[in-house]
């Protein structure tokens, strides 16, 4: 299929963002929230690029719903500065759970 690159600050994203590409080059911390899911988007993923030496952090968009790292968590950052190439894909496997399909750099799940 194809895929939809951009380059990106933190903001809301929304379902016409789902399968997207995020590129962040950034020197400052940078929020994402996933959007809104139902059981139709499963399947879907988003997938981003840290190219920028500030934090970029994903967050999902309400306490029902989980990104599945090493344990159960609502967040996924990289807060490294030297890892200006890092990425992660997020999958959407149930209508409340992310899983981290892949990832280069250092991921970190945490509860928020």
């Amino acid at each position: 299929g194809k895929y939809t690159t951009e380059t990106a600050l933190g903001r809301v994203l929304t379902s016409a963002d789902l399968g997207k590409t995020l590129s962040v080059e950034s020197g400052s911390t940078q929020y994402f929230h996933l959007p809104a899911i139902t059981a139709s988007d499963i399947g879907m993923q988003f997938t981003f690029v840290k190219l920028g030496t500030g934090m970029v952090q994903i967050t999902v968009n309400n306490t029902n719903t989980q990104v599945i790292g090493d344990d159960s968590h609502f967040a996924v950052y990289n807060q490294i500065a030297g890892e200006k190439y890092a990425s992660v894909t997020l999958r959407l496997v149930t209508a409340t759970k992310w899983i981290i399909l892949y990832k280069e750099g250092t991921w970190v799940t945490i509860g928020v």
